[in-house]
């Protein structure tokens, strides 16, 4: 498959998870191409989530997307999601024309296969972009074609080292905690699936009142956050349960953000991690800053790379020992960096020299 365009569009949803998109055009324009953003969904869609980044063009039926990618002469169509039904009916009978590329939405640390590698829309894209060799070996057991998976590296990951290696980063000027919720209440047969946001609110609000001096940015994940928007609009909070009203209370301090930053620029100012998950869990190690994983006896489990990740970091499972392990995090002498865990890391997800990007077009060329 020759590369016979300079144009790359990036089929984006309204939602805050795009960012593997935004580093993949980054490193597009850097190798010569033009890039655009395209969306596929109603605009009702797009008011009610949260909306488009600034110059996305709305693509409302399949004539349009055609003309579109014909115009332009776009060589590959980069997908936020492979999930039916983010898109129009008509969407994936443009496969064809359009050369979807996938790219992942993130690192992948559950074992839930069916949506990361049996979705049957996989098998419309002509190239998988797999950040790992894991990764693509799964591709490959659930039937999708080797010849169009590509083992590229994580993009995300890519630009954290990238930016981790540069002498412009720097860290916040006051120590800064990075709490990051994840958001399923339900994982199929898990009650709660990964989320433990109300085990650690109380906890999180505690140690945030007693740790003026310390910054507490808050990220979830924005379907978490959709779920609580209902009462951070209500001043009063009182239409809301003890956790939402909690979280509405942390959100209220001086020393706490609702982040409003990329993820990648979350990490590097923040000196420490509290998580239940999932992803930024890979990501944060490769930093070595300490980091802790909330987990219990009804936590579903991680892949093995999740599983590793997680014994080299700390593990808490209640409000005690949240509190406990925030106290020392946000209080202690310092805060130490695990040069174990940043080899950890690299192991687990490979340094690559080159960009996803780059390796991804490198397949293209006669």
């Amino acid at each position: 498959m020759a590369l016979s365009g300079r144009h790359i569009c990036m089929a984006a949803l309204p939602l805050n998870t795009a960012e593997h998109l935004a580093v993949l055009a980054r490193e597009a324009s850097d190798l010569g191409f033009t890039v655009c953003w395209l969306s596929f969904v109603s605009e009702e869609m797009s008011d009610s989530i949260g909306g488009f980044r600034e110059g996305t063009t709305a693509i409302s039926s399949r004539d349009d997307f055609v003309a579109h990618l014909e115009s332009h002469e776009s060589v590959a169509v980069f997908l936020q999601s492979t999930y039916p039904e983010h898109y129009p009916e008509w969407f994936w009978g443009v496969s064809a024309q359009a050369q979807f590329c996938f790219a992942g939405y993130g690192a992948i640390l559950d074992t839930w296969e069916w949506g990361h590698y049996q979705l049957p829309s996989l098998k419309s894209c002509a190239w998988l972009l797999a950040e790992t060799e894991f990764v693509r070996d799964k591709y490959l057991e659930h039937g999708n074609d080797p010849s169009r998976v590509v083992v590229t590296g994580n993009p995300l990951m890519y630009e954290l080292r990238r930016r981790l290696s540069g002498s412009g980063e720097t860290r916040a000027p006051r120590r800064t905690i990075l709490w990051a919720p994840h958001w399923s209440m339900t994982w199929f047969e898990y009650k709660r699936g990964y989320s433990r946001w109300q085990e650690t609110v109380h906890a999180v609000l505690q140690v945030a009142k007693d740790a003026a001096s310390v910054d507490f940015v808050v990220r979830p994940h924005p379907l978490s956050l959709r779920q609580l928007s209902q009462g951070l609009d209500d001043d009063s909070g009182a239409n809301s349960d003890e956790y939402t009203k909690a979280f509405h209370e942390l959100l209220q301090l001086d020393n706490v953000s609702l982040s409003s930053s990329g993820f990648v620029d979350d990490i590097l100012r923040s000196d420490v991690l509290l998580t239940d998950g999932i992803g930024i869990i890979a990501y944060f190690a490769a930093t070595g800053r300490p980091m802790a994983v909330i987990r219990d006896s009804d936590t579903p489990p991680f892949n093995s790379a999740g599983q590793r990740l997680v014994r080299a970091s700390d593990v808490v499972s209640n409000t005690d020992e949240i509190v406990a392990w925030l106290s020392e995090k946000a209080l202690g002498p310092s805060v130490p960096i695990s040069a174990d865990r940043v080899a950890l890391s690299r192991e687990l997800y490979p340094a690559w020299t080159a960009s996803p990007l780059s390796i991804w077009a490198d397949q293209l060329r006669p």
